[in-house]
């Protein structure tokens, strides 16, 4: 494969860089892109619910009061097809899409109990009278058109309300990530509506009289023990007074080293957590489409899911190890068009491109770290790809003759163009030839484990020794001895010049050979070897 690049004039190591370059800023830009706008669309109750945060009821939903549904939770835990809403008192929080459209999709039929007897296909719509477990809110009673009742899995069913807005389920990864310093400057002190139109709107809203508490999807690093926090901002007045932090936990039950202990250490973490266009590349985004469907109810749906998956698994493995490299790989595949970098030498462009690998890697160190990859695997592959990129792009500029043209920096243009006699003379010099075999014998032997044993008395006495080899193991090996000869050789010496020329600017280069032609020889001795 690789030797296809290096013979490709077209499809070659540049054609490769430019397209990675593109396909990783594209991924960037997509992540990068603050989908902040809300479904905002009102529905009334159709009975008598609740507004919860973490199972704590913030405030009771009668039937027929209105709600704004800003999106949804669809996999809310075990719970289930949640809507995260703004009551008319200005709270936020979570209510079950069911108290507000009774009328479900069933498109995982798999999670029907008893489907036999219900006989539901995908895609159909069905009553949902409630859920089989309030406090675990794990399944869900469902009444089909013909009034058969059963039971369906929360992660098999949808409201047609729900799966209209499946563009506005909540990502689990939502965080927008600055320093605690950023964060006291930003947000205290600010009205809530400035404080809304900032970075996120906020996640929970608790009216505490008249103050109230918010819960922002914000990840706050503090510095001087490398940790993230999740801050709850109080207003007094509609004034951000104070704020309480929470910190959040990752990976709970992991034995190696956390992320943190090198973030507190690391030189300018926190510098570059507070540059926007850095965190930008790995903030959560507020929402995320779901695809709400089951793809292996067929043998084609279910490749066509596996592709899928291949696909979204690769994009996802290049934003991980390899989004250091964008610029990099996007500046190595410049020199294709010359005119871009014209004006850097073939000596200088290695230099660059390893100064800014090096800026690109150590900027995604940290970024990587503070969203959480697993320091053990995400370090050493991309310092991996670092250093291969970086031999890939030194041998491209070794090769000879040189792969682009130092004067006018064309690619592929210097050609084989002329074989000059240079110089002529004889000179003796010193030669050896094998000759015939002389003998030819083989060794063999035995290797194994030598094993004591020994009857041991009750006085503690041992006696009986016997010595045994166990595990025997037959080896050899032959050996050849030859005659070797040594001589004195009288060669006539042609030295040539190769002359390598660009077809654009004529740029010259040039590589020395030389050929032997025997004129004479004596012999001088021989020897058994």
């Amino acid at each position: 494969m690789f030797r296809f690049f290096k013979n490709n004039t077209f499809f070659d190591r540049t054609f490769i860089s430019i397209l990675l370059g593109i396909l990783l800023i594209v991924i960037v830009i997509i992540t990068m892109y603050p989908n902040r706008k809300v479904a905002n669309v009102k529905m009334a109750a159709l009975k008598n619910t609740a507004l919860t945060y973490n199972e704590d009821v913030l405030e009771k939903i009668n039937k027929g009061d209105s709600v704004i549904i800003l999106g949804q939770d669809i996999k809310n835990g075990t719970m289930g097809m949640m809507f995260w809403v703004e009551t008319k008192s200005g709270q936020r929080g979570f209510v079950p899409q069911e108290a507000f459209d009774e009328s479900g999709i069933v498109y995982k039929v798999k999670g029907v109990q008893k489907n036999d007897e219900l006989n539901i296909q995908k895609g159909d719509t069905v009553t949902i009278l409630g859920r089989t477990d309030e406090i675990a809110f794990v399944d869900f009673n469902i009444k089909t058109k013909d009034g058969k009742t059963g039971t369906v899995g929360h992660d098999g069913i949808i409201s047609v309300t729900g799966k209209k807005l499946a563009k506005y389920n909540l990502n689990d990864r939502r965080a927008f990530y600055m320093t605690k310093q950023k964060f006291e400057r930003l947000y205290m002190g600010r009205t809530f509506d400035e404080v809304e139109n900032l970075y996120c709107n906020a996640f929970i809203i608790m009216n505490k009289g008249k103050n109230k508490e918010a819960v922002y999807p914000l990840r706050v690093f503090n510095k001087s023990d490398g940790k993230f926090y999740k801050p709850t901002l109080v207003f007094e007045d509609s004034i951000a007074k104070s704020y309480s932090m929470e910190t959040v936990h990752y990976h709970k039950k992991s034995w190696f080293p956390k992320n943190y202990l090198f973030l507190k250490y690391l030189p300018l973490s926190g510098t570059i957590l507070d540059i926007d266009l850095f965190a930008n590349m790995i903030n959560g985004l507020m929402f995320e489409s779901e695809i709400v469907d089951d793809f292996t109810d067929t043998p084609i749906r279910k490749t066509l899911g596996i592709i899928m998956a291949i696909f979204v698994g690769l994009g996802a493995l290049l934003w991980i190890f390899s989004t250091n490299l964008a610029i990099p790989l996007l500046l190595f595949g410049l020199l294709k068009f010359r005119y871009p970098l014209l004006f850097v030498s073939n000596k200088a462009f290695p230099i660059t491109f390893l100064v800014v690998s090096i800026i690109t890697t150590y900027i995604w160190i940290v970024l990587g770290l503070s969203y959480q990859f697993f320091w053990w695997f995400f370090i050493p592959v991309v310092l991996y790809l670092f250093f291969f990129s970086y031999r890939q792009i030194n041998d491209f500029f070794d090769e000879f003759p040189y792969n682009r043209c130092p004067d006018c920096k064309h690619l592929y243009t210097i050609n084989y163009n002329a074989k000059n006699l240079i110089k002529k003379y004889e000179e003796w010099r010193p030669k050896t030839e094998r000759g015939k075999l002389l003998d030819s014998h083989t060794e063999r032997w035995q290797t194994g484990d030598k094993v004591t044993t020994y009857d041991q008395y009750s006085d503690g006495s041992r006696r009986n020794y016997q010595t045994k080899i166990e595990n025997i193991q037959n080896h050899s090996r032959t050996i050849n001895v030859y005659q070797y000869n040594e001589y004195n050789v009288l060669y006539k010496v042609y030295e040539y010049e190769h002359v390598y020329k660009c077809t654009k600017c004529g740029y010259e280069q040039y590589s020395h050979s030389e050929e032997l032609e025997e004129l004479d020889r004596k012999f001088v001795k021989s020897y058994a070897k």
